[in-house]
């Protein structure tokens, strides 16, 4: 049986090949680039005016005061979007906010800080050079890197974008994550009163709604009762390009079939059975059509450990995203570890007095699903620690 960290390590070898795929910038989200994006144009693509205002030569008001107002006609209009501007420059022309600025306007001036009367215009105070005005490329310039490799796009980098006029860009494709369910005994969550022997699925729901949390395209194919045949014919046949994730059955059960579907579809089995706890049983493969399999036990928060720990490091990968940080905290409570392996613990974690305090909580068992809805983290005690002291640091890892 092998560590917990050499399983990891595994995952990260058959999970390190993204693939690179172009998509439309609104698709986008929460992706990740795989390449530098350089600006094509200028932005702003000419000298455009911030304000309504009036357009004047710095050296027209150089004198100006409020006791003696500097008088200039205004013969011109200029709207946001005009694209003729025959504008005069021995006369101010009034100017709408990112109206294009004829050529020799060098300042803008607001029409509050303005007096109009019929044609002329009074202005009361000197203007700089270039105030109020947007100029070309000011924000950015033609070959400018707008973002950078390994950036997971957000919704302020599509507005950059987009204002580009950049409609389509290259990213590293997001798997799509296909959910089983198997044993006799499930009856979906939402199929009326429980029936005699039989218990609600929890943990498709669960791992439905941490895929869709990644932003990910999860697909739950149902619950397979206990036949290989039907179930080697799924993996056989449609599982291409997919991570499947399957629960239950992986154990050493009379009617744990998963390791046996998996020969007779030719799948290549990484490792079946890991040092950790809870979460013992766990299965990983590759299929023949390169889709990757991850066989979790149908415990609940056995289920739930295999998605957080092993899981969501192949998508990481597979997403070119940095996996989530493990952070430090003091542990409110002692707590002794049974056995030689990676151990994982509900906890809540709070940031107080300067520092994450670390609750263990009760009710540590895998079936228990109580616990784990009062919990936001897991605790990870590794293979070398046995005995938590109270106040002692420990790794914890939040939920989201």
């Amino acid at each position: 049986m092998i560590s917990f960290n050499e399983a990891r390590s595994i995952i990260n070898k058959a999970s390190s090949k993204p693939k690179i795929i172009k998509c439309d910038i609104l698709e986008s989200l929460g992706m990740v680039c795989s390449d530098n994006i350089k600006a094509k144009i200028n932005v702003p693509s000419f000298d455009n005016s911030a304000m309504d205002g009036y357009g004047v030569k710095a050296a027209w008001l150089a004198n100006a005061t409020h006791s003696n107002p500097i008088k200039i006609e205004k013969r011109e209009i200029i709207a946001a979007g005009d694209f003729e501007q025959i504008a005069d420059e021995n006369a101010t022309c009034h100017i709408m906010t990112g109206a294009k600025c004829p050529a020799w306007v060098e300042a803008v001036v607001p029409i509050e800080k303005t007096k109009i009367d019929e044609t002329f215009i009074s202005f009361f105070e000197p203007v700089k050079h270039g105030e109020n005005v947007r100029r070309i490329g000011e924000d950015s310039k033609l070959g400018d890197t707008l973002i950078k490799a390994g950036t997971m796009i957000k919704p302020e980098h599509i507005m950059v974008l987009a204002s580009q006029g950049i409609s389509e860009i290259e990213v590293f494709e997001k798997p799509k994550i296909k959910i089983i369910a198997t044993g006799n005994e499930l009856q979906l969550y939402d199929s009326g009163e429980l029936q005699n022997g039989k218990i609600y699925n929890s943990n498709a729901p669960y791992l439905i709604s941490k895929s869709k949390q990644l932003g990910l395209d999860a697909e739950f194919v149902g619950i397979f009762q206990d036949d290989i045949a039907k179930f080697a014919d799924f993996l056989d046949r449609h599982t291409h390009n997919s991570i499947i994730i399957s629960t239950g059955a992986v154990s050493a059960g009379l009617w744990d079939f998963v390791p046996e579907a998996l020969k007779l579809v030719g799948a290549k089995v990484h490792f079946h059975k890991v040092n950790i706890r809870p979460g013992k049983p766990i299965l990983f493969a590759t299929l023949k059509n390169g889709s990757l399999f991850f066989g979790l036990p149908g415990n609940p928060i056995s289920s739930a450990i295999g998605f957080e720990f092993f899981v969501k490091q192949a998508l990481c990968n597979l997403m070119a995203i940095e996996p989530e940080q493990v952070f430090a905290g003091v542990s409110k409570k002692s707590f002794s570890k049974k056995f030689k392996g990676t151990q994982f613990l509900k906890a809540r974690s709070l940031f107080e007095d300067k520092c994450f305090a670390t609750e263990i909580l009760d009710g540590q068992e895998s079936f228990k699903i109580k616990p784990f809805g009062e919990a936001n983290s897991w605790v990870i005690l590794n293979e070398n620690i046995s005995e938590i002291e109270l106040g002692q640091m420990l790794q914890f890892k939040l939920f989201n």
